[in-house]
């Protein structure tokens, strides 16, 4: 297991999934932090109320019931020796110059005093001097982080957020992790925060805030995610709220005597609220509640059909007949004829519907499926994670044209990978499909060649193999003829 390591005076966790904006001070105990969307339209994207599936009995195990095989720990600080020849500005400036990594230099103040300080920021490696002896020009060595090399970290960011209330922003680093095995990969995102006074630095706050693993093996997909806000209680009482959820599907299993165990349902995981509370050093963990009761979905599917005019339309599944082990075949058939190719699909969480999805007021034959990835056949596309698959069909007597053919990442709770919405209320249907939800390359570097960094704000740098969980939605239009991005 891959974990990353705190260094120096020290600095160090694996990179973190949530970005936090700056906070105001009259935050409401009960807001949560919401998680920003990158969407190809503006648009706003909702799951599931556990009300909307209160057909399914929720069990009372207690989140997390077990922690998922592919989630690191949290890294442990290792002190390392510090470059204490610096002291100047231009020593500095020329230190940051001969890393091995792009390297940024951030003049600002953090330790309350008035006067800016220096960060020296990249991908492995965080250097704070504060300046104690400005007046001759001098500064102090005071944090050091180095991480051990190819430990995994794909990337790193860091944020100036004022996490504790007294008007100067906090060192917030956030690193992510990458695991790959064969066909299946992990995401883990680390978030720690450090404070900065007087003459040191020290770490106020650090856990885990997501992760995300696809497993290419057996089709499954889990996704735990967390969400921590600084919030004020009362005067000089504040807290640390962070509500954590997540579901997995065909994954997550657990290790028995060297055998992965697959469940081969959904399973939304109990939603949790974690509260910690500040002690005027750091952040201690107080207590947690529970926000919302795991559910337990073993089916979902819907496989036959009556249209409007009698046509008989249903999905045809081969159980473990495709490529992928716990993935099935499926097959449309309409009057029992068969339209187009067979594709993969899980038996349990495939569904046939008719409804008017182009605007003619003719009912139109959707089939949705949930599968693993496609890592491309002669007939099936490319799909890099475990997905839902959308496929409609215009019946026109007894003839079929197919009008949309769409796949999308399963991110959501309920599974959302595609879905059917008119998301601008316009009275017709839009296809909405969600993009792999880590950006692998988002700043197009070569991570064995370049490793820049990137001013996002005044107040944000990262790395340019960094990257948050994201929600990149394509949505696709009724152009009259089919459903096109």
């Amino acid at each position: 297991m891959l974990k990353p390591y705190l260094v120096g005076f020290v600095l160090t966790s694996a990179f973190g999934f949530i970005s936090c904006s700056p906070i105001n001070q009259d935050i409401a105990t009960h807001d949560l932090l919401e998680v920003s969307s990158t969407i190809t339209s503006t648009i706003s994207i909702s799951s599931p109320s556990p009300d909307q599936l209160n057909q399914f009995t929720p069990t009372q195990t207690i989140r997390p019931s077990s922690t998922p095989f592919y989630l690191p720990s949290i890294p442990t600080p290792t002190p390392r020796g510090f470059p204490s020849n610096l002291r100047t500005i231009e020593d500095i400036e020329r230190y940051a110059a001969d890393r091995e990594f792009d390297t940024v230099v951030i003049h600002k103040d953090i330790n309350g005093d008035s006067h800016d300080d220096v960060i020296v920021f990249n991908r492995l490696q965080i250097v704070v001097f504060l300046g104690s002896e400005r007046e001759s020009g001098l500064y102090n060595p005071t944090l050091f982080l180095e991480e051990d090399r190819y430990r995994g970290i794909a990337g790193s960011r860091i944020q100036f957020t004022d996490w504790t209330f007294d008007r100067s922003p906090e060192i917030e680093l956030d690193q992510l992790i990458v695991y790959a095995s064969g066909s299946s990969e992990s995401y883990t995102w680390f978030k720690t925060i450090y404070q900065c006074k007087y003459e040191e630095c020290h770490r106020i706050w650090q856990g885990w805030v997501g992760s995300f693993f696809h497993d290419g093996n057996f089709g499954g997909v889990c996704i735990e995610r967390e969400f921590p806000r600084p919030l004020i209680a009362s005067n000089d009482h504040y807290l640390i709220r962070s509500y954590q959820e997540g579901f997995d599907i065909y994954g997550c299993g657990e290790m028995s005597e060297a055998i992965y165990e697959v469940k081969d349902h959904h399973r939304i995981q109990q939603g949790m609220v974690a509260w910690y509370e500040w002690n005027g050093y750091e952040y201690i963990f107080s207590h947690e509640e529970v926000a919302s009761l795991a559910q337990d979905i073993p089916s979902n599917s819907l496989t036959y059909s009556i249209g409007p005019a009698g046509q008989i339309a249903e999905i045809s599944i081969l159980r473990d007949l495709y490529m992928v082990p716990h993935t099935d075949s499926c097959q449309i058939k309409l009057n029992g004829e068969i339209l187009g190719p067979s594709f993969p699909c899980k038996h349990n969480f495939s569904r046939i519907s008719w409804e008017d999805i182009s605007g003619d007021l003719r009912k139109d034959l959707v089939v949705t499926v949930f599968s693993g990835p496609n890592y491309g056949s002669t007939d099936d596309p490319y799909v890099p994670c475990s997905h839902q698959h959308l496929i409609a069909y215009e019946i026109h007597g007894n003839g079929a044209r197919k009008i949309a053919d769409v796949s999308g990442c399963s991110i959501d709770e309920d599974l959302f990978g595609v879905r059917l919405e008119d998301i601008d209320q316009d009275g017709k249907v839009e296809i909405l499909a969600a993009g792999f939800p880590v950006d692998e390359n988002p700043h197009d570097c070569s991570y064995f060649e370049d490793d820049r960094v990137y001013e996002i704000s005044p107040d944000k740098y990262e790395t340019c193999m960094y990257s948050d969980f994201t929600r990149s939605i394509t949505v696709y239009r009724w152009n009259g003829s089919v459903f096109s991005p």
